[in-house]
């Protein structure tokens, strides 16, 4: 590799906010600049007030009129910003002559393949963070979900050959992306890596319980479909009476939630359930900092779900559908639960919220799965060997 190696991250959204993929992409650059490797972010123009200095550099597009598409998922407002990311990527290799080009989803895949044109062609990495086959039908009407599936599964099979490799953020993502690719590129497993929002041996009130005390369930993050926010509230009306009485439910996130707001209402379940904006690092500590457990009903594979990172290396129990945990195999790391079966993630939730010693215990076994599957030096070993690898390759082609 060179001695002083460029990386060039891009990234098709607004930067920085609370969702998930912007505070993997933000640990990603962070954890690139802290290895000595000089790097720089593309993205969207927008995001959050942010007064921290970062250890690298931010470029973004050209302010256009209007907030930039914060929801996941596809947008006309996206497609304007696209072509401009593609041009101000163009102009960004020029200027920096960059190593490699690190893409982060297939937005940014696309305007990264379009700028790097013939000429100097810098080594393009896709950084693939979910996979559009089990994820796409949820952002359309259900009369056109078998058709959005198979364009999210042709998707995922046709544009990754775009990229000279990629980084998967699962096992499950990686072992898709080795079968679709068919050997043609590396394709190698990065584990995400996010800096822990508290430290790991914070005190929750379940260390402590008291006879008769709340107990506090957390969900934190996006509200769209592909959350399946609906399947935890069926669990919620369900909840017997003495369970109602002893639980307070949070949602923090920073989408819009008057929808949300709505469907409590409509449920009955307003003398539990609150909401809480969250903006920042400082919100989201403090949301899992009074959390006693925290429920993530997405049940669709194809990525690693930020906000169960956050919670293991907070040392929150974490009820998950076994799904998206497949690198929680053991059940004293999470409980597991199916979260299309209502009554099962009920009893689930009852569990949690009557039994301290079980919430204690799945905190333990949380920071250690963690520890094991999440370090920051697993992470950074990971992406070294692919950049190493890639590099090589086209070294080797350039000989010949």
């Amino acid at each position: 590799m060179p001695e002083k190696l460029t990386v060039l991250h891009v990234y098709a959204g607004p930067f920085p906010t609370r969702q998930g993929t912007q505070v993997l992409v933000d640990a990603i650059c962070r954890e690139s600049s802290d290895d000595g490797v000089n790097t720089h972010l593309l993205c969207y123009d927008g995001g959050s007030d942010f007064k921290e200095a970062l250890p690298f550099a931010v470029h973004r597009i050209a302010a256009l009129l209007g907030s930039p598409p914060l929801r996941s998922g596809p947008s006309f407002g996206r497609l304007p910003r696209d072509i401009l990311l593609a041009a101000a990527c163009r102009r960004l290799i020029r200027q920096l002559r960059p190593d490699i080009l690190h893409a982060h989803h297939y937005e940014a895949l696309v305007a990264c393949a379009l700028a790097r044109g013939r000429a100097s062609r810098p080594t393009l990495v896709f950084h693939c963070h979910a996979l559009l086959g089990y994820e796409l039908d949820t952002y359309f009407p259900k009369p056109y979900a078998a058709q959005t599936r198979s364009l999210g599964s042709l998707i995922d099979t046709h544009l990754p050959r775009l990229a000279d490799a990629v980084a998967g953020v699962s096992p499950f993502v990686t072992a898709t992306m080795r079968n679709r690719t068919q050997g043609r590129i590396a394709v190698d497993y990065v584990p995400a890596y996010v800096e822990p929002l508290l430290p790991a041996g914070r005190q929750s009130s379940s260390s402590n319980p008291q006879n008769g005390s709340c107990v506090t369930g957390l969900y934190t993050g996006n509200l769209d479909g592909y959350q399946e926010i609906s399947r935890l509230l069926d669990a919620l009306e369900r909840l017997p009476l003495k369970v109602r009485k002893r639980l307070r439910f949070l949602f923090s996130t920073s989408s819009l939630a008057a929808s949300l707001k709505r469907e409590i209402s409509q449920r009955g379940l307003a003398d539990i359930v609150r909401i809480q904006k969250e903006n920042t690092a400082r919100e989201a500590a403090f949301a899992l900092e009074t959390a006693d457990f925290t429920v993530i009903p997405r049940s669709r594979p194809g990525g690693i779900p930020i906000k169960l990172i956050n919670a293991l290396g907070a040392g929150v129990a974490c009820i998950v559908d076994r799904h998206i945990a497949c690198q929680l195999l053991d059940p004293c790391e999470a409980m597991f639960a199916h979260s299309e079966d209502p009554e099962q993630l009920c009893a689930a939730i009852t569990a949690l919220t009557e039994s301290p010693q079980t919430r204690r215990s799945l905190q333990a076994g949380g920071l250690r799965c963690y520890q094991r599957e999440f370090s920051k030096k697993a992470a950074r070993d990971a992406r070294r060997l692919l950049y190493e690898r890639v590099l090589a390759k086209k070294a080797a082609a350039s000989h010949r």
